[in-house]
């Protein structure tokens, strides 16, 4: 057998990357189409779909017996001689850094002009409105926090 054919361990390997892949090709086309589509919709009501990506790398960790990235990339790297493993793993690469693209994108489009947007050090407006996301009921930071002075860390993740 040669060193680029794969043998039953090295499919176990490449099956699961294989799959994570192909989900990750699946959603990013319909982020783009549904973004292409209408931003505003996708943002407010599609952009949950994307946490399927994260089941996706939970299942393929699962299947390869590892708990992190840096571990199913030793996997990957101890069965780099095959031609498939480094065919899938260069596919993933280039998928994840359309991903980054798409979202840099969107985020530039959601943006605009950034005249309303705070930057580090200011104040920000505590009586905005927002949607609760569990209720749909209107409310404000003030609401939420009761008090005038807050400090607040907003964090976006995408995994």
């Amino acid at each position: 057998m040669s060193s680029s054919e794969p043998d039953s361990c090295t499919n176990n390997t490449l099956q699961p990357l294989r799959d994570l892949c192909k989900i990750e090709e699946d959603l990013l086309k319909y982020g783009r189409d549904a973004a292409s589509a209408s931003r505003d919709q996708f943002v407010n009501d599609k952009i949950g779909k994307f946490f399927g990506l994260s089941i996706a790398y939970r299942n393929c960790f699962e299947r390869l017996k590892v708990k992190t990235k840096v571990e199913c990339e030793k996997v990957i790297k101890d069965n780099f001689r095959h031609k498939q493993i480094r065919e899938v793993f260069e596919e993933i690469i280039e998928t994840e850094a359309q991903w980054d693209t798409f979202l840099q994108e969107n985020d530039s489009s959601l943006k605009g002009d950034g005249g309303d947007t705070v930057q580090l050090d200011e104040f920000g407006p505590i009586d905005a409105t927002l949607q609760d996301a569990r209720t749909g009921n209107l409310t404000s930071l003030y609401q939420i926090a009761g008090q005038e002075n807050l400090i607040l860390i907003l964090l976006r993740h995408f995994a």
